[in-house]
């Protein structure tokens, strides 16, 4: 069988409010999906030397278990590689013009960035006489550091809200100016995260988001013009969250198909929302549950479903496909 988001056994009829709940309380009515055919899921890989747009967006927001280290200075040294003014015109924020490299505060530490990205107009290195200084000042330190696919062309064209003109410097300003925002999971309509990114409504706006998948009992669903799907669930492993799977499903398969963007959110993006999406690309992809779990950790590895929530996820695989591909238990105890 094809891709189950082209799938007709599933119901296009979810339940739908804007400015509003949907209250989910019980079980999602039964498809035939056993028997789908499992496919391989893998990540998109950058060549050697290089990172993809999605992976620096994730890299500068709150997808890791460093989230607390974002703001860091030595956590991601961002180096614009084009002329002065094309870099005072605007640039990727916290990024520096490569002319810094051999200031004080850059050039000590240049050993004890955790990340070094470096990045021109597309996904050449340029040929502008500073641009080829630091790149030799940072190969002769020895510091790693990688291109970005596409350059500033292409990662202003998908997240214009993460470029401005302002130069920032210490962890302060960071923490006083620098928004964090969901994690990419899909590109580059479904993003995962928190309650408290869900109700800022200038985040939402900036990204474009249209649907939000609130599974909490802790927040509202307010936005005006956000259109919610929420199940008012704990995070717990006697949750039932397995009976909201194809709701779940049928809710973003719409939003993709309408060409919107959507938000998946729990309290913290770890584990209720980590479920939620998990089953998502397990039945979007018709992949096993492991193959879905290495991808989203990929994108967000604070990702954690509780024991039960695995359990569950394991029982929607051999649901989907008939057969049990995942040791669920084993799964979870390798988190």
């Amino acid at each position: 069988m094809g891709s189950a988001s082209s799938s007709s056994c599933c119901s296009r009829n979810a339940k739908v409010a804007t400015v509003g709940t949907i209250q989910s309380n019980k079980p999602a009515k039964k498809a035939h999906f056993i028997g789908l055919c499992v496919k391989p899921f893998q990540l998109p890989i950058a060549a050697d030397g290089h990172i993809s747009c999605a992976d620096l967006y994730n890299l500068m927001n709150d997808a890791n278990k460093f989230t607390q280290f974002v703001h860091h200075p030595l956590y991601l040294l961002i180096l614009d590689l084009r002329d002065a003014a094309a870099y005072a015109l605007d640039h990727i924020q916290t990024a520096f013009h490569c002319s810094s490299v051999a200031s004080g505060i850059i050039n000590e530490n240049i050993l004890n960035f955790k990340h070094i990205v470096l990045y021109g107009v597309d996904t050449s290195l340029g040929s502008n006489e500073r641009a080829e200084s630091a790149v030799r000042l940072l190969e002769d330190a020895g510091a790693g550091f990688v291109m970005l696919v596409g350059g500033y062309t292409e990662f202003e064209k998908r997240f214009p809200f993460l470029c401005n003109t302002v130069t920032i410097w210490s962890q302060t300003e960071r923490e006083r100016k620098v928004t964090t925002y969901p994690s990419l999971i899909l590109e580059d309509w479904l993003y995962q995260g928190t309650g408290n990114q869900a109700k800022r409504e200038r985040l939402i706006r900036s990204m474009g988001i249209t649907h939000v998948i609130n599974i909490s009992t802790e927040f509202s669903c307010d936005l005006p013009g956000v259109t919610y799907l929420a199940i008012r669930l704990q995070d717990d492993a006697s949750s039932k969250l397995l009976d909201h799977f194809e709701e779940i499903f049928e809710f973003l398969d719409g939003v993709k198909r309408t060409g919107g963007k959507a938000l998946v959110h729990c309290n913290l993006g770890v584990s209720r929302s980590s479920t939620a999406t998990l089953s998502y690309i397990m039945l979007s992809q018709t992949c096993t549950l492991l193959d879905a779990y290495k991808f989203l950790h990929h994108r967000r590895p604070c990702c954690a479903p509780n024991r039960g929530f695995f359990l569950q996820l394991g029982f929607f695989e051999e649901y989907i496909f008939g057969k049990k591909f995942t040791d669920a238990n084993q799964l979870w105890f390798a988190v």
